[in-house]
């Protein structure tokens, strides 16, 4: 029997979120269903969801902000609810998007497309792949076991490889807090990482610290 995909609908406003639950419910998906962006981290960390639906005309949250804390936790496509005539200046490029008011049938075949594209569940960059199911890292023919928030500071920095991600971005989107006053447990994990990833970890060539500002994961060829 075919375990049924698993939709997570993200509305404040009740109507919403109960006429996007019938209209998956009736086609045979699983729901489920979060108020916010609080609440819909705290399913993304403890279930697999196969899309997720934002109703960005009842939540005000910028996209970005969505897409990003989410990430951390799922790369479950991502389906908007925007009111008509929003703005969709780079919407397109972080999922599909829906007009209110939502018609029963665009809105199932948009969510099945999105499932239809969903990206693999293991995240490659140079020689490691990251499955983002097991918390495993293959890298150099050994798969390597990540406690939660070691899989959860790689992941973040392997999504934005080649960039600088800051030290408020990894204690905001991993631990959850804006406070900087002891970032000492982020030092903790990323020397971790060091010692799994790195063939010498007190000469890093994949996990480099940028002074004063955060970490960059990088991939350089080996000559």
């Amino acid at each position: 029997m075919t375990t049924p995909a698993t939709v997570l609908i993200v509305s404040r406003d009740k109507t919403t979120s109960e006429l996007c639950t019938r209209h998956l419910k009736h086609r045979g998906y699983a729901v489920a269903a979060a108020p916010n962006l609080r609440h819909a981290l705290a399913q993304a960390k403890t279930r697999h969801l196969d899309a997720i639906v934002i109703d960005l005309a009842s939540l005000q949250t910028k996209p970005e902000r969505f897409r990003s804390q989410l990430r951390v936790h799922s790369l479950a496509p991502l389906v908007f609810i925007v009111r008509a005539h929003a703005k969709l200046d780079g919407l397109r490029e972080n999922g599909a998007t829906l007009t209110q008011p939502i018609a029963a049938r665009e809105f199932v075949a948009t969510v099945k497309e999105a499932i239809a594209h969903e990206p693999p569940h293991q995240l490659t960059r140079g020689p490691f792949r990251l499955d983002l199911e097991t918390r495993v890292l293959i890298c150099r023919k050994k798969n390597i076991h990540l406690m939660k928030k070691e899989f959860a500071v790689l992941q973040l920095l392997m999504q934005h490889t080649g960039e600088l991600v800051t030290r408020r971005m990894l204690m905001r989107e991993i631990w959850e807090t804006d406070y900087m006053g002891d970032t000492r447990m982020l030092d903790v994990y990323t020397r971790w990482l060091r010692m799994k990833i790195e063939e010498n970890p007190s000469e890093p060539r994949h996990l480099i610290t940028v002074r004063g500002q955060g970490y960059r994961f990088q991939i350089k060829e080996t000559k």
